[in-house]
């Protein structure tokens, strides 16, 4: 081999081994690196967890939904003999709480308060979301729920229990992680499930509502005497709602029809 040529080998051996280490210091480097937070944490955590979270209640005080439909109800247990009226009904956001590690939503008018009543009346609902994307509901009574959640006295864990949880994010179909006798049952009833696959639907026509689609999902309780169905979609809120007995006729079917949602606090 000539001088030139062993000359040209060396280079190229240089140039490789050059590579090699620089792609070895990456290497390093990258495993060295801190990974991004997780979890609990400041506020601009807290606001990223929330952004990713299905939320019933996407909107800050002064939002609201209006919903159309119909309710039947009967003394027997054939739909065709039951009385049927149609309704409008509307549910409103009316205050809205911060802590660590939590925030709660008050609503008035969730659909569930038509449920067997010919003249219903609008009761008061807490939901709570946490930073870790669960989903509570806790019926919000006299107030005293409220100055207890927002007491820094009173843990978040202590606060919450297992069995108002409605969902926790992401939902994985089938049932959901908390509400009654869930774990023990292998029918998925009892206990609040994903019904279906999240699925792309359209809003048009619902006034306020994205033009486009957007991914909803339905959450069921099952029970022997009856079930429930609630339709959520991401950036807009309960789109729908369903009550069914199993025997004599009380049916409850809920559209959304309009909603306005002011700016998140």
């Amino acid at each position: 081999m000539t001088d030139a040529a062993m000359n040209n080998c060396k280079g190229i051996s240089k140039t490789i081994t050059a590579l090699v280490m620089l792609l070895a210091s990456a290497i390093v480097a990258a495993q060295s690196r801190p990974a991004p937070a997780q979890g609990h944490g400041d506020s601009g955590k807290k606001l990223a967890v929330a952004t990713r979270v299905l939320n019933p209640f996407p909107g800050g005080v002064g939002s609201y939904w209006i919903y159309k439909g119909i309710a039947r109800e009967g003394s027997g247990v054939d739909a065709k003999d039951a009385d049927e009226r149609k309704i409008r009904w509307r549910m409103t956001v009316e205050r809205v709480l911060h802590r660590e590690g939590a925030t709660a939503v008050v609503v008035k008018g969730f659909p569930d308060d038509v449920d067997w009543s010919d003249n219903p009346a609008a009761k008061e609902s807490m939901f709570v979301l946490t930073d870790d994307g669960g989903f509570y509901r806790i019926s919000s009574g006299d107030g005293t729920l409220e100055r207890k959640f927002t007491d820094p006295s009173v843990t978040i864990q202590g606060f919450l229990k297992d069995e108002d949880l409605w969902f926790q994010w992401p939902p994985a179909r089938g049932a959901q992680p908390g509400g009654g006798n869930c774990p023990d049952r292998s029918d998925d009833m009892y206990c609040w499930i994903l019904f279906d696959v999240p699925r792309k639907i359209s809003l048009h026509g619902v006034k306020g509502a994205p033009s486009g689609w957007e991914t909803g999902y339905t959450l069921m309780y099952r029970t022997n005497p009856d079930h429930t169905e609630v339709d959520i979609v991401s950036g807009v809120g309960v789109t729908g709602y369903e009550y069914h007995h199993h025997g004599t006729v009380a049916d409850i079917e809920l559209g959304l029809v309009e909603v306005h949602l002011t700016k998140q606090q």
